[in-house]
């Protein structure tokens, strides 16, 4: 996993004994800068993973591109959280819709600026987790997405 130092203090305990349950080895690259991301590309490449599983902050979205060029060029898999890395060429994201989580952030400014009590209003869960799958990403990889798979994504990329 790429991910922010921040975000690894966060899910550190879930993810490792998540892993255990599914036979995963996980392994942590934080990186936060420009040059921490270059030595975890120099750490990745001497031992490249399964696949990279990359976190949706802010730092892996300013550099998903470089990310998932570095990744595509030692043929390793990336998966995601919100569809703009699909469409920047990862094989595929599972998350919320970004657009709904603004509108319902939205809705809670509206609110709390009408004199809605912060602590009383009720939090809200997504509901809506859009599966988008990129095929040319696939077809560069030389994996073959099962046609199960292919029928439940919301958005296919070919």
């Amino acid at each position: 996993m790429i991910l922010d130092r921040e975000l690894l203090r966060r899910v550190d305990s879930v993810a490792v004994s998540d892993s255990v349950i599914l036979g995963l080895i996980v392994e942590y690259f934080p990186a936060q800068t420009a040059d921490e991301l270059t030595a975890v590309f120099g750490a990745i490449a001497k031992n490249p993973p399964q696949a990279i599983s990359l976190f949706t902050d802010g730092f892996a979205i300013q550099n998903r591109q470089r990310i998932i060029d570095f990744a595509t060029s030692h043929r390793v898999p990336v998966i995601s959280g919100w569809p703009i890395f699909a469409k920047s060429g990862a094989l595929c994201t599972y998350g919320p819709r970004l657009e709904e989580s603004y509108k319902r952030l939205a809705h809670y400014v509206d609110r709390i600026l009408k004199g809605a009590k912060p602590a009383d209003i009720p939090i809200e869960q997504p509901t809506q987790f859009p599966l988008v799958i990129n095929l040319q990403t696939a077809k560069s990889l030389g994996l073959t997405v099962p046609p199960a798979l292919l029928a439940r994504a919301d958005d296919i990329i070919e």
